[in-house]
């Protein structure tokens, strides 16, 4: 299987993935595919839990019904899928997270 290949088959249309998977192919052009799999694969796999716990901790935070308001909004923002709307979801994440370190500690 070719590189290029392995990209199609990787990122199935969606091109968020192939865009990331075609850079990273251009930059690694001196590895082999193998070799740049197992770094993605290093890089990707130990964080993956922590992005997961977070995620976790965002939709905990904005379950309760004392923020259906706000968690109405992001449901809002998140069907725009444009610049400003993502950066208005990140202020309801981050504020989550800040909430739910306060709780925590």
């Amino acid at each position: 299987m070719t590189p290029v290949e392995v990209l199609h088959h990787i990122a199935i249309e969606n091109r968020d993935s192939h865009k990331f998977l075609t850079r990273v192919l251009r930059a690694g052009k001196d590895f082999t595919t193998e070799e740049l799999a197992a770094h993605l694969f290093a890089a990707v796999v130990p964080t993956a839990a922590h992005f997961s716990q977070i995620i976790a901790h965002v939709v905990n935070f904005y379950i309760d019904s004392d923020k259906r308001k706000e968690r109405e909004e992001i449901v809002k923002l998140a069907s725009i899928r444009d610049k400003e709307a993502v950066a208005k979801i990140m202020v309801y994440v981050r504020e989550a997270l800040r909430e739910s370190c306060q709780r925590i500690y």
